[in-house]
């Protein structure tokens, strides 16, 4: 969402709900003479602090606790809370882990899933490459995985793995070898790693 953000000019926020209570999307009363009234949390999209155009993304969907899930069906549907309007610009996007990915979710409930068009991102290599190549990505990673294409992304729930190759722990291999690639013991390790994964 951020690359999308930088490629149209718009402004992104996000919002990570599995660490958010309803109050921090609701906002907290206040008491004005006889009447309560809401401050609206300032991280929501607001026209003259954040501009007439953006993208709200509401990250961790999935692992958000059913009390904030409920806070959010009338921010995603009715695009307000209360009082509180999303600008018409501003598009509303969400992300979370699947249920099998052994993260921590919870069941969306089916009113707020209901809300969504669901859409499931798969991996690509051919992408990560490019992606890889225009963020100088050690090439003997590349050529790795051009050799060994399904290390790309390893995953199998059923075994609970501590860890596993992804986009991520590769882009994490690459910083590994800028620090530490002239070391003989990294080395020798990284060499250990890819003969366990079929390579040479």
């Amino acid at each position: 969402m951020a690359q999308v953000g930088v490629r149209h000019g718009a402004p992104v926020i996000d919002v990570r709900l599995s660490q958010m209570e309803p109050s921090d999307l609701r906002g907290i009363p206040f008491r004005d003479k006889e009447l309560v009234e809401w401050a609206i949390p300032s991280m929501l999209p607001d026209e003259e602090r954040h501009g007439a155009m953006g993208i709200l993304f509401l990250d961790e969907i999935t692992s958000a606790v059913p009390s904030v899930s409920a806070a959010a069906y009338q921010l995603i549907l009715d695009r307000r809370l209360g009082d509180y309007r999303v600008p018409d610009g501003w598009a509303i996007f969400a992300a979370g882990n699947r249920q099998g990915d052994r993260g921590v979710t919870y069941t969306m409930p089916a009113p707020l899933a209901n809300r969504f068009s669901h859409f499931e991102v798969d991996l690509n290599l051919d992408d990560w490459v490019a992606w890889a190549y225009k963020h100088h990505i050690d090439e003997r990673i590349i050529g790795f995985l051009r050799f060994r294409p399904e290390q790309l992304f390893n995953f199998d729930p059923a075994h609970n793995p501590v860890a596993f190759p992804t986009p991520r722990s590769w882009e994490f291999a690459h910083r590994a070898l800028q620090k530490f690639g002239n070391s003989p013991i990294y080395c020798w390790k990284l060499a250990s790693l890819c003969r366990a994964s079929g390579g040479d």
